[in-house]
């Protein structure tokens, strides 16, 4: 029944979303944006930079030109309402222009002359707008420039990840934002398909020169999926489109083992757009870790000690291709794919030590294990996009489709030691195991969006994921007397989960005068069918949900806006966490899934001020959660055993405060410093009750970047995370530092960085988990500190982009210039 009414809402919003398109006025508004690009060291106009406009409201792009030769610039067509204007001109660093406003009685804007720097240039002779470059606050989120992050040269996407305000990663690649691992991950706005440890592996393929943007959305809007607690990471890549031919190629080594060689080329001819962008990366480094835990168990007390050592080396990369094609003026289609590879291998020693307190080890034995681990990914996707006029009406269709495979191979071998730590005469344990993971994940959706007069517009979009996840554990050991190879029965399984997601959204926005509002509603129907297929056990799950959202925005006097929003969301359980069966790679540490698990729901609540001065900038929100059915791991000791596993655990609230100050000191100095703080509430319920904790946590991270003589740049970052709650115990404070040194060199087409990680070594995680009957204490720490060298050098050539209006815009009749050599 559900499904069928989400049918007939999706058909009656398609028929309302045609007839108000057969019926709309296409009046072209009056409102014009005029200035002149000019470079900042000889004031000489800049032929050929591009002008873009974007709503104040929403940040869609409204329209935009190209510089002529004098570097004038005329954006026409424009409806009343504030925008904010994007100037980029390859070789110089952007400039962004907040806040211009056209009215009926203001119809024509002139923003004078407009100064573009050269990137990096010598600061004692220009001013650098660097904090501007790398933070843009908009009205549902704040994009980081990745481009201003050198202490990134040469790294992938998890380390950009380590230096956005507010998002931390931890020593297993999991992701947190506002100190919870709940969030979404999309890729270009598209879902990723992955999560957990193939997520990681994903973001280590990811060669940080080919990210444009981190976007944070902690509230979205209708528009997007539901999923994430906290909210949204949005992974921006590079998609240049100028015309003629350029391109970037990047090459680092470092001690201990961390190599990289990427590159992105792109090619633009009349109607078409090519882009070929990719790398290929090897990582290396130590893994160490160690377990303490007291067991009680019928008035006794058992000590178990656990400590690893190991290695792992590995090579990783990625290789993207898009193609656009311009059909007509409006109308562009859009084919692509993308291949990530993460392989590694490694060794590792476990020695455990398991006695009674105050005597000698009962259990005392040393575990070898040679791993190998294989991630593949490819993506794949197909769109089509036409504008019906300049300012916004658009319609867009996208088809996507990820395909994930992940293996994880390995050999172990139990060696029983003595009191001295020597190696018995007894035959040692051996076991292969191996754990064969696949995921399809297809996306189909269409997004409208009609602008009406009176600065107002809709949206509608509909969408639907297919997502199939299969999981396949095989397990074998040697048997001692017959030297032979037996499968563990008792441990193999074959676990499939398939789930359908299919919403539809509307959303309406305005602004009045100084005052700004979007409404958005998300219906969704989901359902999920999972089979344990060794033990021939389904499990149903079908649930219909409503996602409201509220985002409200006032512009106060002078550089000031104040923002409130609200949206729900929710947090689904993924295949891991679901399937039931046990994982014993460690026999002392067993990890389970819980296929009767619901999606936990939130309540999101933000209210954001903004305030801008000349050369400094600040930032400050408040904000409130409140989720319900939350989902946690739980840890229970049975003997000498932990168990692992995931519930529903209740209630938990958060309460928290986020300060973004920075700005530039000087002409040669500036920074960002981000801090966020909150309160978290853990409240069990049921079987669950005796599970309650609270407490205090913040975060806090600077960017600094020093301007010097001689085109050098320096940049240093520094993070802190303090203690924080969880479940059941508390993760100790993670601090590290980092810093790069860079130079232009060849005319400033080539860049020499010099990059140290963790200068200090400091990067370790502490854990202390207790529960009824056990209490313990875990350290791990990976490779963390090294250097490395690095250089990029920029290549190409465009042609004249003045014969055509961007975005579809109207002929300006100029003739095509001669090729121009850039950087």
């Amino acid at each position: 029944m559900r499904f069928k009414w989400l049918i007939r809402a999706a058909t009656v919003m398609g028929f309302l979303g045609c007839t108000v398109f057969a019926f709309s006025q296409n009046r072209a508004p009056q409102g014009i944006i005029v200035g002149k690009v000019v470079d900042h060291q000889n004031s000489q106009g800049l032929e050929f930079a591009t002008v873009s406009v974007f709503s104040k409201a929403d940040s869609v792009l409204v329209n935009g030109d190209v510089s002529d030769k004098k570097g004038q610039f005329t954006v026409r067509e424009l409806r009343s309402g504030t925008y904010y204007v994007e100037i980029n001109f390859m070789g110089y660093d952007p400039v962004y222009l907040n806040d211009v406003t056209l009215t009926k009685e203001k119809s024509l804007v002139d923003l004078g002359n407009v100064e573009l720097a050269m990137a990096a240039e010598n600061l004692e002779e220009v001013t650098v707008t660097g904090r501007a470059d790398y933070v843009i606050n908009k009205i549902d989120r704040k994009a980081y420039n990745v481009s201003k992050l050198a202490v990134v040269a040469g790294g992938s996407a998890d380390e950009v990840l380590q230096l956005i305000p507010s998002v931390e990663v931890d020593i297993d690649g999991n992701i947190s934002l506002r100190g919870s691992e709940n969030v979404t991950v999309l890729v270009d706005g598209k879902p990723s398909g992955i999560s957990g440890e193939n997520l990681a592996s994903y973001l280590e393929s990811l060669p940080a020169n080919t990210l444009e943007t981190i976007e944070v959305i902690t509230n979205p809007s209708a528009k997007y999926d539901p999923d994430g607690m906290v909210g949204i990471l949005n992974i921006v890549t590079k998609k240049k489109k100028l015309q003629g031919v350029h391109g970037v190629v990047s090459a680092s080594a470092g001690i201990p083992a961390r190599h990289n060689l990427s590159g992105m080329f792109n090619a633009k001819t009349g109607k078409w757009n090519f882009m070929v962008n990719g790398g290929l990366n090897y990582r290396g480094g130590f893994s160490r870790g160690s377990t303490y835990r007291e067991n009680y168990f019928n008035g006794d007390t058992t000590i178990l000690t656990q400590t690893n050592d190991g290695d792992r080396f590995g090579p990783g990369g990625m290789i993207r291709l898009n193609a656009d094609y311009q059909l007509t003026s409006k109308s562009t289609i859009t084919a692509g794919g993308s291949y990530n590879l993460r392989n590694f291998n490694m060794t590792e020693e476990i020695t455990t030590d398991n006695h009674y307190l105050g005597e000698d080890p009962f259990d005392l034995y040393v575990r070898n294990a040679e791993r190998e681990m294989q991630f593949n990914m490819f993506r794949y996707n197909l769109g089509f996009r036409h504008q019906f006029n300049p300012d916004g009406h658009e319609l867009s269709i996208d088809a996507n489709q990820s395909v994930m495979t992940h293996e994880f191979s390995g050999a172990f071998e139990e060696t029983p030691l003595s009191s001295t730590m020597e190696p018995l005469d007894f035959i040692s344990f051996q076991q292969n195991n191996r754990t064969q993971s696949k995921g399809i994940t297809t996306t189909l959706q269409a997004d409208y969006v009609l602008p009406l007069q009176n600065n107002n517009a809709i949206e509608a979009g509909y969408k639907s994921i297919f997502r199939n996840d299969r999981s396949d554990f095989f397990s074998e050991s040697l048997d001692t007397l017959e030297q032979i190879w037996l499968d563990d029965v008792y441990l193999i399984n074959d676990f499939i989960a398939d789930e359908q997601i299919h919403s539809v959204y509307g959303i309406y926005k305005q602004n009045i005068k100084k005052f700004g509002f979007q409404v958005g509603l998300r219906v969704e129907q989901a359902v999920l069918d999972a089979e344990l297929v060794t033990t021939e056990e389904t499990f149903h799950n079908d649930y219909f949900s409503l996602f409201p959202t509220v985002h409200l925005n006032y512009m106060l006097p002078g550089t000031q806006q104040l923002k409130a929003s609200y949206s729900r969301r929710l947090n689904r359980p993924h295949h891991r966490v679901l399937n039931p069966f046990a994982d014993y790679t460690d026999p002392y540490n067993i990890r389970k899934g819980n296929p009767f698990i619901l999606p936990e729901y939130i309540d999101s609540y933000e209210v954001e001020y903004e305030k801008l001065w000349d050369k400094f900038s600040v930032n400050t929100s408040v904000y409130f959660k409140q989720i319900n059915n939350m989902i946690t791991r739980i840890k229970t000791v049975e003997g000498d055993v932990s168990i692992t596993t995931f519930d529903n655990l209740g209630t938990g609230r958060n309460y928290g405060a986020e300060f973004v100050f920075g700005g530039d000191i000087t002409k040669w100095w500036n920074f960002t410093w981000s801090n966020n703080a909150y309160w978290t509430e853990l409240i069990g319920e049921g079987r669950n009750s005796e599970l309650n904790a609270e407490g205090y946590a913040f975060s806090s991270k600077l960017l600094m970047n020093l301007y010097l003589p001689k085109d050098f740049n320096v940049q240093l970052s520094a993070n802190y995370r303090s203690p924080r709650v969880v479940t059941q115990g508390e993760i100790s404070e993670v601090y590290s530092t980092d810093l790069a040194v860079s130079k232009k060199v060849l005319k400033d087409k080539g860049t020499l960085t010099l990059r140290v990680r963790d200068i200090f070594n400091t990067r370790e995680y502490s854990f202390i988990t207790e529960g009824e009957n056990f209490y313990q204490e875990s350290y791990r720490k990976r490779q963390s500190q090294s250097i490395q060298l690095g250089f990029s050098y920029r290549f190409g050539k465009f042609r004249n982009m003045g014969s055509r209006r961007m975005n579809g815009g109207r002929d300006s009749g100029g003739m095509e210039g001669e090729s121009i050599e850039i950087d």
